[in-house]
């Protein structure tokens, strides 16, 4: 007779679990029959009721003496459980790290490290394509794709059709590079500057703050309700329209009109 199969569970991480048998008991059958001096088979005869493994509760016992074929679960009963949600799950599909001009970005402490720099940021944006086009026609990809890190109050294309007809066509040619740089400088500050830090200066400063750009210009900046607003030199006004969209190298603030030195 044999032992009852035994069925010893493993931890949970690993998926899988063991199934075991004792070894069987060789059964006593009395002296050998005088008709036939051959052995009886070493194996376990099936009974004509027998059913395959995985349908039959009574799984084939894989010890029993003489029996060498492994037992093979068939296709559709694996031998290990599919793995838990989230245990190798692909991930996302998305740049996770480059966020969009359209969204604000966000401290969520767990999540990874951007690694778009702010030059990165205006080229994948359409809505900075005009920017783009002005930053590379002044030679300044390379510092605003530099280490920083800078905060940059970018115009979105809106903000440069502002202007009057012909300026940024005129600014774009070569002869006019320098003026083009300083134009562009006045939108960008040194360090990564927040607008949680910006309204911080404001309120210390009684409602005003003074940002000192890297051409050496500074902007004024006010509160109008929940929106941070900048006064240039002409006393030219622009609101920030999407704040803290995060770079490898700083940050990236849009606005709605160009600034002006």
């Amino acid at each position: 007779m044999r032992k009852a199969l035994t069925l010893r569970a493993v931890p949970a991480a690993l998926g899988i679990a063991i199934l075991g048998a004792a070894p069987a008991v060789a059964q006593d059958s009395g002296p050998a029959s005088p008709q036939s001096e051959v052995p009886p088979p070493p194996g376990p005869t099936p009974s004509p009721d027998s059913k395959p493994y995985g349908n039959d509760p009574r799984p084939t016992d894989p010890g029993a003496p003489g029996d060498t074929t492994p037992s093979t679960p068939p296709a559709g009963d694996p031998a290990t459980p599919p793995p838990a949600p989230g245990d190798g799950a692909s991930p996302p599909t998305g740049d996770t790290t480059t966020a969009s001009p359209s969204s604000t970005g966000t401290d969520s402490g767990a999540a990874a490290q951007p690694t778009a720099t702010i030059i990165d940021i205006a080229v994948a944006n359409a809505a900075f394509s005009t920017l783009t086009k002005a930053v590379q026609a002044a030679d300044l990809a390379g510092p605003l794709g530099g280490t920083g890190p800078f905060t940059i109050f970018a115009p979105t294309n809106d903000a440069f059709a502002k202007l009057p007809d012909g300026t940024l066509d005129t600014l774009t040619k070569p002869e006019n590079k320098a003026a083009l740089t300083s134009l562009l400088s006045y939108h960008v500050v040194s360090g990564a500057v927040t607008s949680a830090d910006i309204a911080k200066q404001i309120q210390a400063g009684g409602g005003k703050a003074t940002l000192t750009t890297v051409s050496g210009g500074t902007l004024t900046a006010s509160m109008d309700g929940n929106d941070v607003v900048l006064t240039d030199a002409k006393g030219g006004k622009s609101r920030v329209v999407v704040t803290d969209v995060k770079a490898s190298n700083g940050i990236v603030h849009a606005v709605d009109t160009v600034v002006m030195p």
